[in-house]
Parts: C-alpha cells; sequence; structure tokens
C-alpha cells in the first residue's frame, strides 16, 4: 500500500509540474493588456534585454528607446491606417529567410497594435502576410504569491532558469527523462 501511494504521490507531482509549466510557458504570456493613450503615458512596460526582432514566437521592438514584446499575430484590419516605419529585421533558418517590417497604426497612437508585415523566401516559394500585432506586457505575480509558491515548494522559473526548487526540478527532470 505504501509502495502504491509513493507511485501516486510522484505522478500527482509530475502532471502538476507539467501544469505549471504549461501555464508558465503556453498560457500566461498571451495575456493581453489595454493601455492608455499616448506611450509616455501609457501602461507599457518595457523589457530589460539587449535583443530585438524575433525571439521565439514573440518579436521585441525598439520604441522611443525602449523594447516591447508584441505577439497575437492577427490579420491586417483594412480599416486602419499604417503609417511610419518603426523597425526592420530579419531571421534566417534552414533554407529561409523572414524579413519582418513594423509600422505605426494611426489609431493605436500608443503603440498597443502594430501593423507587420511578413515576407518569406525560401527555395522554392515567396510568401507575404499582413497582420495586427499586440504589446504584450511582462507577467506579473500579485504581491505575496511568489513567496506564496516558494513556501509551498513549488518550482519556480526565472528567464529560462530554475530560481527556486532546483532539487524538486532535477528530480523530476531525472525520472521524464529516464522514461
Amino acid at each position: 500500500m505504501h509502495l502504491l501511494q509513493n507511485k501516486f504521490a510522484s505522478r500527482k507531482g509530475i502532471i502538476c509540474a507539467l501544469v505549471i509549466i504549461l501555464l508558465c510557458t503556453c498560457i500566461l504570456p498571451s495575456c493581453k493588456n489595454s493601455a492608455g493613450s499616448g506611450l509616455e503615458n501609457s501602461a507599457m512596460i518595457a523589457y530589460d534585454i539587449d535583443q530585438t526582432g524575433p525571439i521565439y514566437s514573440y518579436l521585441f521592438i525598439p520604441i522611443d528607446g525602449k523594447i516591447y514584446r508584441y505577439g497575437d499575430f492577427e490579420e491586417w484590419d483594412e480599416t486602419l491606417t499604417k503609417t511610419n516605419k518603426l523597425f526592420e529585421c530579419s531571421e534566417t533558418e534552414v533554407r529561409t529567410e523572414t524579413r519582418y517590417y513594423i509600422y505605426e497604426v494611426a489609431e493605436y497612437p500608443d503603440h498597443t497594435v502594430l501593423y507587420c508585415r511578413i515576407e518569406s523566401r525560401n527555395y522554392d516559394m515567396d510568401q507575404i502576410d499582413e497582420c495586427m500585432i499586440s504589446y504584450l506586457p511582462p507577467m506579473r505575480m500579485a504581491d505575496g504569491e511568489l513567496e506564496k509558491a516558494i513556501d509551498s515548494g513549488f518550482v519556480i522559473m526565472e528567464n529560462g532558469s530554475v530560481a527556486y526548487g532546483k532539487e524538486i526540478w532535477q528530480d523530476f527532470y531525472g525520472k521524464v527523462s529516464s522514461g
């Protein structure tokens, strides 16, 4: 009976860890923010990173000397007006080059929505997409929630590295990687 309980608790722990990872990597980053008007007066929060352009499934775009995260690529609304070019970048993967052209949208002077033209070229096909991208704020926890999670023994990741619960994470990783 004791052995059966340990196996159940171990599986329960693995499932909980997978749910937390899913929440942190897939669901929570897609939360939107509706900022006020005017970038200088908006609720937009800049990222403290040195890299711009595509990173994973986001675009990090410099505006007025600060870098902001964008995503949620949606079909371009033809009723909107693209104006000044803000940024241009590219990425190259195996046999494919993708260029991003980012423009301001007149109806969103606060830069919460931008126009994005994506040109992809590979050895046998060229593709052009026009879309809108939305500002995505950094995720923030409510006051005291991080301390509660640490005290409860949860694995806490910061910038892709385990900050708290390293032993729990290593144990989990060892079990999962061994099958």
